[in-house]
């Protein structure tokens, strides 16, 4: 006699990213900026990324993009430790630098991570993207998981719903979780401390060789390397991201 069919409402655990990240492919990326501003008054000029397919790094990128007229703030100067020698010997032309990134970004196989993406990233892209004349594509966001989301779910103990779109509706409300700066202070102490990368990275024993915080492509890795740590701790799942 054979098995009775089991019909699941809802998933189960075999779609869980612990065990099936490996399926899937991921770009992981962060900008560094001239400062901390949403709008015209900014631009990135350091782009970091990692591609990560079958679960491993088969691409680092960390370019600098070349504006005749950047402009980088002090303490922006300050946080990043730009260094505007090293930044003219670098320098890529900025059309080349959005290419090859957009190439992943929009390729609908890849899931978009990022750390505080949909409150800072995404919007810095469409900038970069305006500066060069183009128009805002947002076609990525349903793609992403914000790991900075993830870390304050994972502080306030809440698992992620079961839907694809309940989910990134999630993501944005906990990414903008008592973002007043009056009101900053009640969030630090509701999540009962900082959810910075640097602090998140500590708690959760993430290691990487070097300490080049606000390195483009080393804040990445250590992206890439809390994700895979949430994944034991949230219940986030294959439907989440496809």
């Amino acid at each position: 006699m054979s098995s009775p069919t089991i019909m699941y409402k809802k998933d189960t655990g075999q779609n869980l990213l612990r065990y099936k990240f490996k399926e899937h492919k991921f770009l992981v990326f962060d900008y560094e900026t001239e400062n901390l501003n949403l709008c015209c008054l900014n631009k990135p000029w350091e782009l970091g990324y990692i591609v990560v397919q079958n679960g491993e790094v088969i691409e680092k990128v960390n370019d600098r993009i070349l504006w005749k007229d950047l402009n980088v703030s002090e303490d922006a100067k300050r946080i990043t430790k730009f260094d505007i020698e090293e930044y003219k010997k670098t320098a890529k032309d900025p059309e080349k630098v959005l290419s090859s990134f957009e190439k992943y970004l929009f390729d609908p196989e890849f899931t978009v991570v990022h750390y505080n993406g949909l409150n800072f990233d995404m919007y810095i892209h469409q900038l970069f993207r305006e500066k060069l004349g183009k128009p805002p594509n947002y076609s990525f966001l349903y793609r992403s998981l914000d790991v900075l989301s993830l870390c304050r779910a994972f502080r306030l103990e809440k698992q992620p719903p079961e839907t694809r779109e309940e989910f990134f509706f999630w993501q944005k409300q906990l990414a903008s979780y008592y973002s007043s700066p009056k009101l900053r202070s009640l969030r630090k102490k509701q999540m009962n401390g900082s959810t910075t990368l640097s602090s998140m990275a500590k708690e959760l024993d993430v290691s990487v060789t070097g300490d080049a915080w606000h390195n483009g492509l080393y804040d990445v890795q250590v992206t890439w390397e809390i994700l895979k740590s949430l994944f034991w701790k949230l219940e986030i799942t294959s439907n989440h991201i496809k």
